[in-house]
């Protein structure tokens, strides 16, 4: 192990060398760098993370090491952004067999923000890169989001959930990064995630998946509300990309789905658990809606056509409730808007909505905006 450890920088600057090399680098204005596909040059490709993550697993006192050398990251950024000379990605280059066997790229990433040291010595690495460096890695996560939504309906939905899983955690850890976080808001990501979340859903509930199905996409669609409420001075703009991306109607296929499933310890939370932060995240968002600029969006969440597959029970009252608010807010909105009629919310530090928030009931412990 003391071998290993005293050549970290070494294994990590040699590992991305030789893949250049049998990648063919090409160079174009100094600035941006291509590879050009070459006949067994993936295998390599995707062979270096799954060495790197083999070695991290030898030893408990081997990731530090790796996580702080400014070496590792390089690498690390440079396998999860590079692109070919049509610039598309490398790594989902054979997006079929990433699917359905998993990356290690994004492996190797979770792996690295996960931890608290990887955490910190790749945000480290980023914050000392220039704009268009970080610009790279944002558009890669967005990219492989992308990926997702074209595969959702993919013979391995089990696999394609695990690979958006992944794809909001590593957001959610890069995002203490200013530029990551800006360069994700202005992509409107969470349009994106919020939308492959509700196919992948969609295609896991028609298969008998062998994972805890209902507490996965609990877990995405609480990942997701995270996200959205990151950044308080982006919350509600947000939160719009994150209900355009039809986060309503994904909780309310997981709420109608009988409960078939075990709790899984690998889960932060228990089926009760995850309908009670449900309840929560709901009371979130009804505050949420009142807002003109969440309103302005929300139409594209709700699609009357699939809203009709949900039935009103015990377990999706309190959803029904909050897409009925929506749709009266939505009415009034546009009836105000054609009319050139506006009024001040009566909360003194909230800017001119077009109406009061009080035109639904949702709960009587419910705050105003």
């Amino acid at each position: 192990m003391d071998k290993i450890r005293a050549s970290v920088d070494g294994i990590c600057a040699w590992s991305k060398f030789l893949l250049v090399v049998d990648l063919q680098l090409t160079v174009l204005n100094d600035q941006k760098v291509l590879f050009k596909f070459r006949e067994g040059s993936m295998e390599q490709y995707l062979q270096t993370p799954r060495m790197i993550s083999q070695i991290l697993d030898l030893d408990a006192s081997l990731p530090p090491d790796f996580f702080s050398t400014a070496e590792f990251s390089d690498l690390l950024v440079w396998l999860w952004t590079a692109k070919d000379k049509d610039g598309a990605l490398w790594s989902i280059k054979k997006s079929s067999e990433i699917l359905s066997q998993g990356c290690p790229i994004i492996d190797l990433m979770l792996t690295t923000v996960e931890g608290k040291d990887g955490k910190e010595g790749l945000l480290l690495h980023l914050a000392s890169r220039p704009r268009r460096y970080i610009d790279a890695v944002v558009e890669s996560i967005v990219e492989r989001a992308k990926l997702v939504q074209d595969n959702a309906d993919s013979q391995h939905p089990e696999q394609v959930m695990m690979f958006l899983l992944g794809l909001f955690e590593i957001a959610l850890a890069l995002r203490t990064n200013t530029w990551v976080q800006h360069g994700l808001s202005a992509s409107h990501y969470l349009a994106r995630f919020s939308s492959a979340l509700e196919e992948v859903t969609r295609s896991l509930f028609k298969i008998q998946s062998k994972l805890p199905t209902k507490l996965l996409i609990h877990k995405g669609i609480f990942t997701l509300a995270v996200l959205a409420n990151h950044d308080h001075r982006r919350s509600l703009l947000d939160w719009r990309d994150l209900l355009a991306g039809k986060l309503l109607l994904t909780l309310g296929r997981v709420l109608v789905v009988p409960v078939s499933e075990p709790n899984d310890d690998r889960m932060p939370f228990t089926r009760q658990g995850a309908h009670e932060a449900s309840d929560d995240l709901l009371q979130t968002i009804a505050a949420r809606i009142a807002f003109p600029s969440v309103l302005s969006r929300l139409a594209l969440g709700l699609p009357n056509n699939e809203l009709a597959s949900i039935p009103i029970n015990k377990d999706t009252e309190n959803l029904w409730k909050v897409i009925n608010a929506a749709k009266e807010n939505l009415r009034i909105y546009r009836f105000l808007k054609e009319t050139n009629t506006s009024y001040l919310c009566d909360y003194p530090k909230v800017r001119p909505l077009l109406f009061f928030f009080h035109i639904y009931q949702y709960g009587s412990d419910l705050e105003r905006p």
